[in-house]
């Protein structure tokens, strides 16, 4: 069990370090923070990068508890975490570096609807997992919000 949450965590904080070199690094993002609105204010990046990072780390220990499991509810579980993780580091491109606010909060739509999906995939198998998805649904709503406050 501990090599599995050990790899999928090494792996998942793999992926989000070089998410965030390649956003932090200026390649066509609008910037790594928000400038904020009346209601939110500005957030840095470095809050943003820190807990996309922590997200990251809960969704690579989610999936290393569900892999260890071995059941085959289990491994859809972990597949759907995969998926969510897939989705999250692909955020800033397919919302084209957050360059538009329509297409960042469709992006945060489809990231809020894959984190429940995720959440109940693993709700049935390892309920202390779905703290990971719900998480990023949390993260993900907050930021909605600080996106629409900033239009």
């Amino acid at each position: 069990m501990r090599f599995a949450i050990l790899r999928n965590l090494g792996l998942a904080l793999l992926l989000v370090c070089i998410e965030n070199i390649l956003i932090f690094s200026g390649i066509g993002f609008s910037s790594a923070g928000t400038s904020g609105g009346n209601f939110i204010g500005p957030i840095p990046g470095w809050i943003i990068g820190g807990v996309w990072t922590a997200l990251f780390a809960g969704l690579g220990v989610a999936r290393g508890v569900l892999e260890a499991d071995g059941s085959a509810a289990a491994r859809r579980a972990a597949w759907a975490v995969l998926i969510l993780l897939i989705a999250c580091a692909a955020y800033p491109f397919y919302t084209m570096g957050l360059n538009n606010e329509r297409i960042g909060v469709t992006g945060n739509i489809i990231t809020i609807g894959l984190s429940v999906w995720t959440a109940i995939q693993i709700f049935c198998v390892q309920r202390c997992a779905v703290i990971a998805p719900l998480s990023v649904f949390g993260w993900v709503l907050f930021a909605t919000i600080a996106l629409i406050d900033e239009g």
